[in-house]
């Protein structure tokens, strides 16, 4: 019985021990914090990419030339909400579409369009936006008339 006492004692003991080093909570790694230090990098790259951007054209809109704009917005860390419109001051809009970009890589999304798919492409203050194959370069007319398209490199402003 003595036995079972000191053996009772002794698990007592270092039950009391053991609980007293764990708070509860869970401690930070090193991987846990690297990925925690990557989200506000992300986050950044995000946001330096966020804004309005416009075609080649808009330098020459006081001469009347007809011009685009995209304006891309955040929906979510891996989406983007893309906001096409043409000049509308002078004469009836040319291009409208509002649309959602997935990401599929590293300053890449892909839009999905009613007849056809676009890829977005962010760069250093510009943008560019192509059909992901042959077979979509009609789908990124749709949005527009009179021959315009959405494909093409667009300026930050």
């Amino acid at each position: 019985m003595k036995i079972i006492s000191n053996c009772f004692l002794i698990f007592s003991i270092a039950l009391i021990t053991a609980s007293c080093r764990w708070d509860g909570r869970t401690h930070a790694t090193t991987d846990s914090l690297s990925v925690r230090q990557e989200q506000p990098d992300e986050k950044r790259k995000i946001q330096d990419h966020l804004g309005l951007y416009v075609s080649k054209d808009y330098e020459k809109s006081a001469e009347g030339y007809d011009w685009v704009s995209v304006r891309i917005t955040v929906i979510s860390q891996d989406s983007l909400a893309i906001q096409v419109r043409s000049r509308d001051d002078m004469k009836k809009p040319t291009c409208t579409l509002d649309a959602k970009a997935d990401k599929t890589g590293e300053g890449s999304y892909r839009i999905k369009l009613q007849y056809g798919t676009a890829i977005l492409s962010l760069g250093n203050n510009s943008i560019n936006i192509r059909p992901e194959s042959t077979k979509d370069e009609a789908g990124l007319a749709f949005p527009c008339s009179g021959g315009a398209t959405i494909a093409g490199t667009y300026k930050k402003v």
